[in-house]
């Protein structure tokens, strides 16, 4: 039961930051060197990589959950 709270808060705080960038994005429009939208904001802000972190984060926390809530072996 602890690694499925571990995915859950993993997931969740990926998340979190995803939502967090997309708002930001949504409220500060910006064009970079012609590269408009939410890929715009990302490089002109400089949070390409933290985007990147919070998918990775996301995914995992995700797998974790589907693991262990569904192929855990029962015993």
């Amino acid at each position: 039961m602890k690694r499925i709270f571990l995915g859950g808060m993993l997931f969740v705080t990926g998340f979190i930051g995803i939502f967090v960038l997309v708002i930001l994005s949504i409220y500060n429009p910006v064009i970079f060197n012609g590269i408009s939208g939410f890929y715009g904001f990302l490089l002109d802000s400089d949070t390409l990589l933290f985007y990147i972190i919070s998918c990775i984060l996301c995914v995992v926390g995700l797998i974790v959950c589907i693991i262990e809530a569904f192929l855990k072996k029962q015993s």
